[in-house]
């Protein structure tokens, strides 16, 4: 069975780590997070380029209309 977390996470590089490998161990096998830094912050897709499991979304190229 393949189970997949989508989540949106802000100013969470300190963080992701550790919250990978939790849901890792819980059968977690694809993650599609939303960065939703700061524009010009780039912590969070430096840290999760190059990791297999994880397909990182720029949150601000969303557009969400009224």
């Amino acid at each position: 069975m393949n189970i997949a977390i989508v989540a949106l996470a802000k100013n969470e590089e300190f963080y992701i780590e550790e919250w990978l490998d939790y849901y890792r161990k819980l059968g977690v096998s694809k993650f599609y997070i939303f960065d939703n830094n700061e524009v010009g912050n780039n912590d969070l897709q430096e840290l999760l380029k190059n990791v297999y499991d994880v397909e990182l979304i720029d949150a601000h190229l969303l557009l969400f209309e009224s």
